[in-house]
């Protein structure tokens, strides 16, 4: 479980104190009883914090009369612009 969290974020860019946070709770979580409510608690949070888009923000592009929003992943991949 502890190394999914790490894959999440070997490809986002993290803040540094974002980053040393994160790094303790995978270390804390490493030594918790599975059953715990704390560790439940716990899993939702490093979820919730290795899923957020770091280092990724949304792209404008004006084409003609309109305004096109990128995603992260549009951006990573050369998302096409679609009506």
């Amino acid at each position: 479980m502890v190394q999914k969290w790490r894959d999440r974020l070997a490809s986002r860019t993290v803040p540094e104190e974002v980053k040393k946070t994160i790094e303790e709770e995978l270390t804390r979580i490493e030594g918790m009883e599975s059953n715990s409510l704390e560790f439940s608690m716990l899993r939702n949070y490093l979820d919730w914090l290795t899923i957020l888009p770091w280092g990724c923000a949304r792209l404008a592009v004006l084409r003609g009369s309109h305004v096109w929003f990128l995603t992260c992943s549009q951006q990573v991949h050369g998302g096409e612009l679609r009506h």
